[in-house]
């Protein structure tokens, strides 16, 4: 063994144990032949692998309110069918853009003041079809006043 090798050795023991130490190797990954190069095994901590462990459960457990609104005074009358499959869309669009993530979707369609049916509501549920059928059957009517409620 020439000098530079023993020493290039000896420089490569001491970095290894002290990693070891520092519990950032396992000493079961440590190589006894000398030809292979020794692969550092990272071994997480228990804390860390419960932070892990947490992380995931809490991204499951994430919730996304999605309240639309929507004009349905007699003035949208001649938007109101294109605002309807935007709004489908939005929510379409949420869904699959989102997996794993819980969605609620709620509507309002308002009106004015004065107007008899004022609000159109159909409150938060996941059920996404049911809100989109809701949405379907909302009509344009009312706000024959000048200045506009919302």
């Amino acid at each position: 063994m020439t000098r530079t090798t023993k020493k290039a050795t000896t420089v490569a023991t001491k970095a290894t144990t002290k990693a070891i130490k520092k519990d950032e190797i396992s000493p079961d990954t440590i190589s006894t032949n000398k030809k292979k190069p020794v692969e550092p095994k990272v071994v997480k901590s228990a804390k860390a692998k419960k932070a892990e462990l947490k992380k995931d459960q809490d991204d499951t457990n994430k919730t996304l309110d999605l309240c639309l609104l929507m004009d349905c005074t007699s003035s949208m009358s001649s938007w109101i069918a294109r605002s309807k499959d935007t709004l489908k869309e939005i929510i379409d669009q949420i869904k699959s853009g989102n997996k794993g993530l819980k969605i609620r979707v709620a509507f309002v369609g308002y009106r004015d003041i004065k107007d008899t049916e004022r609000f159109t509501i159909q409150e938060f549920t996941d059920d996404v079809d049911k809100v989109k059928n809701f949405i379907s059957k909302t009509k344009a009517d009312g706000g024959a006043d000048m200045p506009e409620d919302v």
